[in-house]
């Protein structure tokens, strides 16, 4: 995780990174662990994890309008994967709000194709910035290492989840008398949901490493 862009109206989440944190992220190696123990057992054990990952996931569990049903083995991953996911999308956007704000101070395309020189106030507010486009090539490096990083992690968990839901339909289908059929359905209809979750941000983190390309491509290749 990164730290978030100062005064980002849209970013309204915790910040995850310290203020005393010179290098500006913070990864968290999470290793989630669960263990069900037949009839009606589950245990969690999540480690390395957000600060607010305890009450996030309380609250979650508290929210939902009927109990777990201790007897489906995989009962505890649905808020868990939730809450993951939750964290995946923010790693995803504070990556995706620095390039933003290097787009802005690039220069539009159409102002070097059609505007005549010298008459566009645009172009030489642009020129003045370049200076400063140019010394970030070390923060740019710094961001598309994270992104790359933010990509891998989401094919991991989607080759993760996707598994998950391989063993679950085993389960389900060695002993289709545990879990009313609607139940088994439902279930894994919500993990397919997840996992189409996960392939979007990956989609989107994807599309931050692109931005980020043309942005070095345009500073490598500025004139003067």
């Amino acid at each position: 995780m990164i730290r978030k862009v100062d005064h980002e109206p849209d970013d309204t989440e915790p910040e995850y990174v310290p203020h005393t944190n010179v290098k500006g992220y913070e990864w968290f190696e999470m290793g989630i662990f669960t263990r069900w123990d037949s009839p009606s057992k589950c245990q969690v054990l999540c480690i390395d994890t957000p600060f607010d990952l305890p009450n996030q996931l309380k609250a979650s569990l508290e929210r939902r309008p009927s109990g777990l049903n201790f007897g489906d083995p995989f009962a505890m991953h649905v808020d868990l994967i939730d809450l993951i996911i939750k964290y995946y999308d923010l790693s995803v956007w504070r990556v995706r709000d620095p390039v933003r704000k290097l787009e802005e101070v690039s220069i539009p395309s159409f102002f070097v194709t059609f505007a005549p020189k010298g008459q566009s106030p645009e172009k030489s507010n642009w020129l003045q910035n370049r200076p400063y486009a140019g010394r970030l090539f070390k923060p740019m490096h710094d961001i598309s290492r994270h992104g790359i990083h933010t990509s891998e992690i989401l094919s991991a968990t989607i080759e993760t989840l996707q598994e998950m839901l391989r063993y679950q339909t085993e389960v389900y289908d060695k002993e289709p008398w545990t879990h009313e059929k609607t139940y088994q359905v439902q279930a894994k209809e919500y993990l397919r949901f997840q996992i189409q979750l996960t392939k979007s941000l990956k989609l989107r983190s994807d599309s931050n490493q692109k931005r980020l390309e043309n942005e070095v491509n345009l500073v490598r290749n500025q004139p003067g």
